[in-house]
């Protein structure tokens, strides 16, 4: 099972991207615990609402969630894929595009997501 880290250090702005992120991010689809497609403009409301929550209520701060929802943000795409998948010390939510074919945003998280 991979590790965070390791999925960290592919998605470093340094590390080489492209079609070794995309070939991975189907690899997780596949043994995803959950995987769906939903409107952007939906999907951008509900984790930017998390992130106002986190920030000024419960102060649950997840990595990569402030990237995450501003890549909803800006991005063009009318729907996104929602990949929740195990690593070996937490789960991790990945963002795509319906096809897989590009990676919008990774969120991390320190623990399983029941």
């Amino acid at each position: 099972m991979m590790s965070q880290d390791e999925l960290r250090r592919l998605f470093m702005p340094e590390a080489v991207r492209g079609e070794a992120i995309v070939a991975l991010a189907r690899t997780l689809a596949a043994a995803a615990k959950v995987n769906f497609v939903m409107p952007r403009l939906h999907m951008y409301d509900v984790y930017s609402t998390r992130l106002d929550l986190s920030r000024k209520v419960t102060g649950d701060w997840y990595e990569g969630l402030a990237e995450t929802v501003q890549s909803l943000e800006e991005s063009q795409l009318t729907e996104v894929r929602l990949i929740e998948t195990e690593l070996a010390e937490g789960d991790c939510i990945l963002f795509t595009d319906p096809a897989i074919d590009k990676v919008l945003g990774v969120i991390y998280f320190n623990e399983k997501i029941a």
